[in-house]
Formats: structure tokens, C-alpha cells, sequence
């Protein structure tokens, strides 16, 4: 595919003809024939245009089949999406953007880092715990760190940080630190939302500290 794609290009992309109609008698009256044909497409070629004469009754007729037809364009892509599959890596990322939209391009992104990366990265972690720390290595430990390959789009970061910290998983300390950003004082405690109740149930302050209650009662 690539020699017949050079081939096709170097002859400035006019595959090869046949003349078909009446053509000369004898040997040397067809050789002849085919030289003033070969020149005229030469000439056509170097004078950059499209037209060239013909013989009289003769007509130009293309051998074999162009690149559209022979679907060049097509195994090229394959080719690409062949890689792809070898190396476990998304299209995109080999610029192969012919099933790409702005939503399944970030979902690539995530599998590059699950499926590629995270599976090298533990490799080699477990590579650097053997030689390091030995078989036995207790408490130390080399631990690759992918969250900022993890992070996604900048809305669902900060939902997914929000939601982190009023649920007591995360502290705000610790969620500033995954945006590269520095602490802050209090920011190492947990908190939890505490508008969460029984249904049907009021929510009343407690006046001593703040807490919140439910049915009245003082917490």
C-alpha cells in the first residue's frame, strides 16, 4: 500500500492508462504512438495543465484502481487503529480524532491512565518495594501517586472534592493538596453535613454549641 501510494504520487497522482481506440499498424508506427502520448502527459504535467490532445478516435482509460476505490484511506486508518490496539492506547492520542467528541475524548483519557499507566506504574512500584526494601520490607513502601492523571474536567473535580469533604472523607487540607494548593488553618479536621434528618422532623439549633437537632431536642 505505501510503494503503490509513492508510486501513484510520484507520477503526480495519474495512475496508469491504456488508449484504447484505432491504433497504428506494425511495431514501430505503435511505439511511436505511445511516445507522443507519454510526452503529452509529461508536458501536461510540467505545464500544470489538466488538458493535453489525444489522437483523433482514441480515448484515455484508467488500469487498475484509484485510491478511493482501493480503500487507501480506510487501511491507513485501520492501520492506525491497529497500533492502537497493540499498545493499548486510545485513538486520540495517536491523532486519530474519527470517532472523537468532547465527552468519549476525556473517557479516553481516564482509560490511558487506568489501563496503561496504572498497570506500568504498579510494575515498577513493585519493582522499586523488591529492590529497595527487599521481600520484607514492613512499612516502607514506593507508591505512585495518579490522581493528577485522574482529575477529569474542572466541574466534576470540584463536585467530587465537595462531595469528599461533607462526607467526612476528605479533609479540606487534603483536597486543596490534590489541586496543588496550600493549607489552611482548621483545614485538617473532618466535617459532615448536619442538615441530614429523619423525614418529617424539624431541625432546631442547639444555643450552647451550634449543633443542630432534630424534633427540638438539644444535642
Amino acid at each position: 500500500m505505501g510503494n503503490y501510494a509513492g508510486d501513484f504520487f510520484a507520477g503526480g497522482g495519474v495512475p496508469p492508462l491504456a488508449l484504447s481506440g484505432p491504433l497504428p499498424q506494425g511495431p514501430e508506427a505503435m511505439k511511436r504512438a505511445m511516445g507522443d502520448i507519454h510526452r503529452a502527459i509529461e508536458a501536461a504535467k510540467a505545464s500544470r495543465k489538466p488538458v493535453f490532445p489525444m489522437p483523433p478516435g482514441h480515448e484515455l482509460k484508467q488500469v487498475g484502481f484509484d485510491p478511493a476505490k482501493g480503500q487507501m484511506t480506510e487501511a491507513r486508518r485501520f492501520q492506525i487503529e491497529e497500533i492502537a490496539r497493540i499498545y493499548n492506547l486510545p485513538p486520540v492520542f495517536l491523532q486519530d480524532l474519527t470517532h472523537g467528541t468532547f465527552s468519549n475524548t476525556e473517557q479516553q483519557d481516564l482509560h490511558l491512565v487506568k489501563h496503561l499507566i496504572a498497570q506500568w506504574a504498579k510494575a515498577f512500584e513493585e519493582e522499586l518495594n523488591l529492590k529497595l526494601f527487599g521481600p520484607r520490607g514492613g512499612a516502607r513502601y514506593v507508591e505512585h501517586n495518579l490522581d493528577g492523571l485522574m482529575r477529569g474536567d474542572f466541574a466534576a473535580r470540584m463536585a467530587g472534592l465537595a462531595q469528599g469533604i461533607q462526607n467526612a472523607i476528605l479533609t479540606p487540607d487534603e483536597a486543596r493538596a490534590l489541586e496543588n494548593r496550600p493549607p489552611r488553618p482548621k483545614g485538617d479536621q473532618l466535617y459532615i453535613q448536619g442538615a441530614t434528618v429523619p423525614l418529617g422532623s424539624s431541625v432546631t439549633t442547639n444555643g450552647a454549641n451550634g449543633a443542630a437537632a432534630p424534633n427540638g431536642d438539644t444535642a
